[in-house]
């Protein structure tokens, strides 16, 4: 019984026992997804009962107490408010209660032995106060001798019990996807798969949990973790790619959706080969990529020569564009127009970056690719934003010789297992620099009407409107080393670095300005519709 496994049980217990005591009546579930193979089922089955059924009581109940207080911490209902400041629900969120007060129901459900569900003499299935143990796979497809039914049946609404039932769910392919496992609050979740869609479809402790979203949690292997990181992003780049193509009314078979691909094929695959016949690998291609310097290196010698390496390149600028009063995103920035990708570039090329940022640690290809579609004419000269508060803090400026800048304020994460020699901030770009740059001069009503009331994740589209859909960006910023976080906050603490920091974030602007980087996987539409008269009608295939 590994004790990730322990963990995750009496966070189950705990939960069952906190969502009971606060009236909640749905069903309550945990599932435990190890492996494909039905005997391991069986093996986990067992080893789960023994430690439940056979482990002291009052040690099973310290236990709880440990974890429920360890978790209630790590992820408390500030840090909720914190992190999802836009959650519809967030002012009806109720907090975590005592562990003193949901004690008495935690004994009551270790009373009653972990078992599956008891039919009775009608052979109706029959539900207790305790843990149901379910172990759903194809080889159980019934009872057993005991009288007992083995896979998941959840209640019918017109028959819940007085209490929120609990199910402890073990299996394989019948749990991986497609069946809803209703009020999951723990998750022991090892298989590791190869192929991208197959993992995206077993994610499913993702989505809304109305009434009790404080409480769900998943114990995964870090490989595993790392996989669904890397889906996140690339179903976020392909959103917003979609949405740039409707934005310049590009229609599917004129345009090929790019899809990101990892370069280790050891972490995982888009999807099986037999699926990718129709498939064109880029050989590169960076258009609508974004890079921010989101971490650094601790050594103040480092970045003490970046600092005076920003401070080189910015004065070296020259006198920047006038300030634009009617984009009033613009009021804390410096903006510098048309510097050539020459200039841009041997900046880059100097500068020292965290060894963990693995694009700007391999910048030649990027740099390559943009001198080559920048000589092609489908990149315009890049735009230069000196980002700072929106503040008259003179002990936070910082002057150079053509233009000054109020330091910002950045804080670091509070992660675990984060290396000392690391700085991470998770993010530093704000999202409204990245139209700092617009001028709105001479712009339609219509277009100036869009920077009245911006919506952060349309900024690019913004930019595009705006008619800088060829124009690179770079922002740059200088982040106060004594930032401190909000009081209260348990995800931020101080950044407490030995200088200031210069911070880089780089936009490059998409749509189908490049051209053939295996970063990137192309899907080919050739000879998809027909005629073009399918593309308007009802005739089109699968």
């Amino acid at each position: 019984m590994p004790e990730s496994l322990e963990q995750s049980i009496c966070w189950f217990i705990c939960c069952v026992a906190a969502m009971r005591i606060r009236g909640f009546k749905k069903p309550i579930s945990m599932l435990v997804h190890t492996s494909q193979q039905v005997q391991h089922h069986d093996s986990i089955s067992n080893v789960i009962v023994n430690w439940v059924n056979h482990t002291d009581q009052a040690m099973l109940l310290a236990r709880c107490k440990e974890i429920w207080e360890s978790e209630t911490t790590n992820f408390s209902l500030g840090e909720f408010q914190e992190q999802y400041p836009d959650y519809g629900l967030k002012d009806n969120v109720d907090d975590y209660p005592e562990f003193g007060e949901i004690e008495q129901e935690i004994l009551e459900i270790l009373s009653i032995k972990l078992n599956p569900i008891k039919l009775n003499e009608e052979g109706e299935l029959t539900y207790h106060r305790g843990i149901h143990l379910c172990v759903d796979n194809s080889r159980n497809s019934g009872t057993n001798d005991e009288n007992e039914y083995l896979r998941l049946v959840y209640p019918d609404a017109d028959h819940m019990p007085e209490v929120a039932p609990a199910f402890l769910v073990i299996g394989g392919a019948t749990l991986s996807r497609g069946l809803t496992l209703e009020g999951l609050v723990s998750t022991f979740f090892l298989r590791s798969v190869k192929q991208a869609d197959t993992l995206m479809q077993m994610g499913r402790w993702f989505g809304y949990r109305r009434g009790y979203e404080l409480y769900p949690r998943i114990w995964i292997t870090a490989t595993t973790k790392e996989q669904f990181e890397f889906l996140s992003v690339m179903d976020q780049e392909l959103r917003e790619e979609i949405r740039m193509m409707e934005v310049q009314g590009l229609r599917p078979d004129h345009y090929a959706a790019k899809i990101r691909n990892s370069p280790r094929l050891t972490l995982i695959r888009l999807t099986a080969k037999n699926r990718m016949q129709s498939v064109k690998n880029a050989e590169m291609d960076f258009s609508g990529s974004f890079n921010q310097t989101q971490l650094f290196d601790s050594d103040k010698d480092v970045l003490e020569k970046n600092l005076e390496k920003g401070k080189l390149f910015i004065e070296k600028l020259g006198e920047p564009r006038p300030h634009k009063s009617c984009n009033t995103h613009s009021e804390h920035v410096t903006v510098w127009e048309g510097v050539s990708n020459t200039v841009v570039s041997g900046f880059l090329r100097g500068f020292k970056f965290c060894n963990r940022l693995s694009v700007f640690n391999d910048i030649e290809p990027l740099l390559t690719w943009l001198k080559l579609i920048t000589e092609e004419g489908k990149l315009k000269d890049w735009n230069i934003v000196l980002a700072g508060k929106k503040s008259q803090e003179e002990e936070k400026t910082v002057h150079y010789s053509n233009c000054s800048v109020v330091k910002v304020t950045r804080t670091r994460k509070a992660t675990k297992n984060e290396l000392p020699e690391v700085i991470n901030i998770g993010a530093l770009r704000a999202p409204l620099d990245i139209i700092a740059d617009v001028d709105l001069e001479g712009q339609p009503d219509e277009i100036k009407q869009l920077f009245t009331h911006v919506e952060e994740n349309r900024v690019k589209e913004l930019r595009l409107k705006a008619g800088l859909g060829e124009t690179p960006q770079l922002l740059l910023y200088v982040v106060d080393k004594d930032s401190k976080p909000a009081p209260g906050s348990k995800s931020r603490k101080e950044l407490n670095a030995p200088c200031d920091l210069f911070g880089i974030c780089i936009n490059i602007p998409g749509g189908s300005i490049g051209a053939n980087h295996v970063a990137k996987v192309c899907i080919r539409l050739d000879n998809r519709f027909k005629d073009e008269g399918d593309l308007d009608g009802q005739n089109l295939e699968e």
